[in-house]
C-alpha cells in the first residue's frame, strides 16, 4: 500500500522494506541493515511482495548468506558437473534455457503436470518429454517430492550465484 501510493503520488519507482523490531534507540541502526539486507534478497530473488519483511524471507534470506563456494559445492552436488557446465554456458550466452524454465514452473505448480502444461502452452507430453530428459541429465527425479525440494533449492542457489557471482562463472566451466 505504501509502495503504490508513493508511486502514484510522485510517479517514482520505490522500494520498501521493513527489518527487524526494536525495543531501544541503540537497536535502530541494527534494524536499518536488516530492512536494507531484505530489500537486497527480495531484488536478487525478484520477490513477488510490494514489501519485503526481512522476518518473513525464510529459505531466501539464508540463500543470501551463502557463499559463492558453498552456491557451487550444493548445485554440482544436486545437477551435476555437466549439466551445470551446460547451464552456464546457455546462460552466458544470454540464451533462454527451456529446461531449467520448464522444471522451475513445475515445481511452482506443486508438480502438476496438467497445470505445468497449461502455463507453459505446450502439450502435455512435450512436459513429461521436458522433464524426462532433465531426470536423464541430472539423475535426480522431479517428480519426487525429496528430489523436488533439492532441486527448488537447487535453483534458488543458482538465481543467486547467477546475480551475486557473475564473474565466477567460467571459473566454474573449467
Amino acid at each position: 500500500l505504501v509502495k503504490d501510493t508513493v508511486r502514484s503520488e510522485i510517479m517514482m519507482n520505490v522500494g520498501v522494506s521493513v527489518g527487524t523490531v526494536v525495543d531501544s534507540i541503540r537497536s535502530l541502526p541494527y534494524a536499518y541493515k536488516t530492512a536494507e539486507r531484505a530489500e537486497l534478497v527480495g531484488n536478487v530473488f525478484e520477490l513477488k511482495e510490494k514489501c519485503y519483511s526481512y522476518d518473513k524471507l525464510g529459505v531466501y534470506r539464508l540463500i543470501y548468506g551463502l557463499s559463492a563456494d558453498s552456491c557451487m559445492t550444493y548445485m554440482k552436488e544436486v545437477f551435476g558437473e555437466d549439466f551445470l557446465k551446460d547451464r552456464f554456458n546457455k546462460m552466458k550466452n544470454n540464451s533462454k534455457d527451456e529446461l531449467l524454465i520448464t522444471i522451475k514452473l513445475f515445481l511452482e505448480n506443486n508438480q502438476n503436470i496438467s497445470e505445468t502444461s497449461r502455463a507453459l502452452y505446450v502439450h502435455r507430453n512435450t512436459l513429461i518429454y521436458r522433464i524426462d530428459k532433465f531426470n536423464k541429465m541430472t539423475g535426480r527425479d522431479c517428480t519426487s517430492f525429496e528430489d523436488g525440494m533439492l532441486i527448488g533449492i537447487a535453483l534458488l542457489i543458482m538465481q543467486y550465484y547467477m546475480k551475486m557471482f557473475p564473474e565466477r562463472i567460467d571459473a566454474a566451466l573449467v
